[in-house]
């Protein structure tokens, strides 16, 4: 691997220095699959991407690598320098039109660790050491467009502020192919606030008074016209104020609560013979009883369309904690997560694999038995187990993955296997997990390509 043309400080980049610096290990999903015309053109595109990116950080503060299907960079400074560029480098990828060929993906990891600076066969500075190591096994893990970091890096920059610890969410522990845990966090940016509610118009009304004022006549011809049309009520007789004579205050008043006072006399006088009558008060209780019947009669029946609604809303429910066929492809091989169940302290997938190929490959799927990198899966209470048995099941034949050795389990081209995978579990029943992590070997021709492929929100059924 060479480092970029431009040279820094002499001091900085002495041989067999050793730095604690922060990595950024970037792969191009799928690179060397492709042809070389399309090769040239990720490549160039890929620099383009890279370069925009780190144009902000000095250049005594960086060493980049070139890896060939990707690239390395090394931040000697501020540790989150590795994770601004790496976010920018995540998200301008995203927002390339997808409708372009070839289409550029890529992977990421971040470590922090030590590194020693060393020259190469031109005379250029480069990096060897566990720091840079460990970048490109957390880079492995990671699915396309995925952005991944170590432990170590996470424990620096997430006390760094608020803001930059939300942005990391744990994912569990994963172990590489020289049978090395790692403890992995995704990075995930933060979702954009949404726009603030316009604010209510405020509509003022004019005063009444005002109002009326405006009308024709005005307020005193109102009062006038108000105060002809009084009538005094006394009985069935009718008194109007003689033209030029005004009512006498307070007489409409008096004589209402006259009549009020006679009117309270006259009920109670009604209760009391209702109550000497012989089953007045079964009448009453009766009338009563009719107008809790009726009340009850009245009272509306529930709609149509609630009834629906909450017929839809534990449906829903119900489909939430049911399980849903997944799939994701790497190398020409669909895995369609098709099964999970729990039976005891285990739970056991069922992976379906089908090889679109025109070619014969092969795949292994590690367990217990082998040293290399294993399949995982998270429970809700966010703890990860590792799968301990793997075994295939193809034309009746049950294969394991001990018996089919580091040879594989074959898929001809075109057809499908089976494959089972048993993971101890917690205490307790198992209901879904968080995620499963897929760890495939694939291989083709001559050479083992390694995969990592993430399933995620699977229901488990017991």
């Amino acid at each position: 691997m060479s480092a970029e043309s431009e040279k820094p400080h002499e001091l900085k980049f002495r041989p067999n220095r050793t730095f604690i610096c922060s990595v950024v290990f970037i792969d191009i999903v799928a690179y060397s699959t492709k042809p070389v015309d399309d090769q040239m053109r990720l490549k160039e595109h890929f620099n383009t991407i890279l370069a925009d990116s780190i144009r902000d950080v000095a250049v005594n503060d960086r060493i980049v690598l070139d890896t060939g299907d990707g690239a390395a960079i090394s931040f000697l400074s501020d540790p989150e320098d590795a994770l601004i560029v790496a976010m920018g480098i995540q998200g301008t990828i995203r927002r390339l039109p997808r409708e372009v060929s070839p289409t550029l993906e890529a992977r990421i990891g971040i470590n922090l660790g030590p590194v020693k600076l060393i020259k190469d066969i031109n005379d250029n500075p480069n990096l060897v050491g566990d720091g840079i190591n460990v970048a490109q096994r957390i880079m492995s893990f990671a699915s396309p467009g995925e952005l991944l970091v170590s432990r170590s890096y996470f424990d620096v920059v997430s006390r760094l502020s608020e803001d930059y610890s939300r942005l990391f969410q744990y994912l569990g522990a994963r172990a590489d192919k020289h049978v090395r845990e790692h403890d992995i966090y995704q990075v995930t940016p933060p979702a954009a606030k949404a726009p603030p509610a316009p604010e209510p118009a405020i509509v003022e009304e004019e005063p009444q008074a005002e109002a009326m004022a405006d009308e024709p006549g005005g307020t005193k011809e109102a009062e006038a016209q108000a105060q002809a049309e009084i009538k005094v009520e006394v009985g069935e007789k009718t008194e109007t104020p003689a033209a030029g004579q005004q009512a006498r205050p307070g007489l409409l008043s008096e004589r209402k609560i006259q009549l009020g006072i006679g009117g309270a006399l006259l009920a109670i006088i009604l209760v009391v013979i209702l109550m000497m009558v012989p089953g007045g008060k079964k009448a009453s209780q009766t009338s009563k009883g009719a107008d809790i019947t009726r009340t009850a009669k009245e009272r509306p029946a529930p709609s149509a369309s609630s009834i629906i609604d909450g017929k839809k809303a534990t449906e829903t429910e119900q489909e939430t904690r049911e399980f849903h066929a997944q799939s994701l492809k790497a190398d020409e091989i669909v895995f369609t997560l098709s099964d999970a169940r729990a039976s005891g302290k285990n739970v056991t997938l069922v992976i379906r694999a089908r090889n679109q190929s025109r070619a014969a490959k092969s795949i292994a799927l590690y367990d217990s038995a082998y040293r290399w990198t294993k399949s995982t899966i998270t429970d809700q209470a966010g703890k990860s187990h590792v799968v301990s048995n793997v075994y295939s099941v193809s034309g009746g034949k049950k294969t394991t993955m001990y018996q089919a050795g580091t040879s594989g389990l074959p898929i001809a081209a075109g057809s499908a296997i089976s494959i089972y995978m048993a993971f101890p579990a917690s205490s307790g029943s198992v209901r879904s997990l968080k995620s499963f992590h897929l760890h495939p070997f694939i291989y083709q021709g001559r050479n083992w390509r390694e995969h990592s492929l993430t399933f995620r929100g699977i229901a488990v059924d017991s």
